[in-house]
């Protein structure tokens, strides 16, 4: 293994012969809703350690970066900001290529974009968002994950409402970088008159708004039934005692999560996030006016609550179901019949 310094545009490399190697230390997965490593580097769990374990060290050369002064000052006071800025920034890539999506499919009368196109933006904008922020953060990049999290994963409630404020903060900042960037194209669309309903609206690049003939109940459902199979699927790839995902993979397979959901489940509208709605209709309400929070009797709400319940309710299906809580240290009350799936290979 090799350590290598570079400094006034030289490098001087040591080379280290016996190298000793400390096992990572345990982490808390049940904070967060993608496992964070301890360190700089992703740390790989079981089983892929045993994988591992009989291959030889790989060495790593690092460079030293001198930071100025004020950077590392500002770097120790910011410390307690990083996953609030995290989430935010995350939210804000989810929605700008998103509803940035959305905006050339409308815009450009299905030339430029089809509702695959949408799909699979929403879906890898919100991988790259959870790479992104879940080493920071966690991941979360949703209201109704952060609370469900707090609920069934011990993430600590303090933390929830700064999260919560910051995604939404990041759905408005993603809502104005979209606004920005079609502002013309949207002058050419509606003349210069901003419509939300009509043939030339142009609030639904941003927010949902209820689909003709849908009553409210059915729109509930729609979002419940979408939200409910989408914690499903990310409470399964952030399991830690699941053999199958990486926390390298994991980002991808939620992204594949959300265009799948979006192709199957959103042709009446769905959310999937209240930050992705809410943020973006009070964009559209100071842009286009306050109509959009009372159309379809006040529709807003649904994409703000239905996510909630349909989150909270697969996490407490999966975990009475399927996940293998933590084994009680020896010496205390163990439920008997019970085994996790790191003592499958001893059975």
């Amino acid at each position: 293994m090799s350590n290598t310094t570079y400094g006034e545009g030289k490098a001087n490399v040591e080379q280290v012969e016996d190298v000793q190697t400390t096992p990572a230390p345990q982490t808390d997965h049940h904070h967060h809703a993608y496992p964070q490593p301890t360190t700089g580097h992703p740390v790989l769990e079981a089983p892929f350690e045993e994988v591992m374990a009989d291959k030889p060290a790989a060495g790593h050369i690092h460079p030293v970066i001198h930071a100025p002064a004020w950077q590392l000052r500002w770097e120790a006071k910011r410390e307690w900001l990083r996953p609030y800025f995290a989430e935010c920034f995350a939210v804000m890539i989810y929605v700008t290529f998103g509803c940035g999506s959305v905006a050339q499919f409308l815009l450009g009368g299905g030339i430029y974009g089809s509702w695959l196109n949408v799909a699979l933006a929403f879906g890898l904008a919100i991988a790259f968002a959870v790479y992104l922020c879940a080493p920071i953060s966690g991941g979360h990049t949703n209201p109704a994950i952060t609370v469900t999290m707090a609920i069934f994963r011990g993430f600590p409630w303090r933390r929830v409402p700064g999260y919560i404020i910051s995604q939404i903060i990041g759905g408005f900042i993603g809502a104005c970088l979209v606004y920005a960037a079609f502002y013309d194209t949207i002058n050419m669309f509606d003349g210069g008159v901003r419509q939300i309903v009509g043939k030339q609206a142009t609030s639904t690049i941003w927010c949902n708004l209820p689909a003709p003939g849908i009553t409210t109940g059915w729109s509930f459902w729609t979002e419940f039934l979408a939200n409910a199979a989408f914690t499903l699927v990310v409470f399964v790839l952030v399991d830690e005692n699941n053999p199958l995902v990486s926390p390298q993979t994991a980002p991808i397979m939620i992204g594949l999560s959300i265009t799948t959901t979006v192709l199957g489940l959103a042709q009446q509208g769905v959310a999937l996030n209240p930050a992705r709605d809410l943020g973006p209709r009070i964009f559209v309400a100071i842009v286009y006016g306050p109509e959009i929070f009372q159309l379809g009797n006040h529709f807003f709400w649904i994409p703000m609550v239905a996510p909630f319940f349909g989150c909270i309710t697969s996490a407490f299906i999966y975990d009475m179901l399927f996940y293998v809580h933590p084994q009680p240290q020896q010496g205390s009350h163990a439920l008997e019949g019970t085994t996790s799936i790191h003592e499958k290979d001893s059975l």
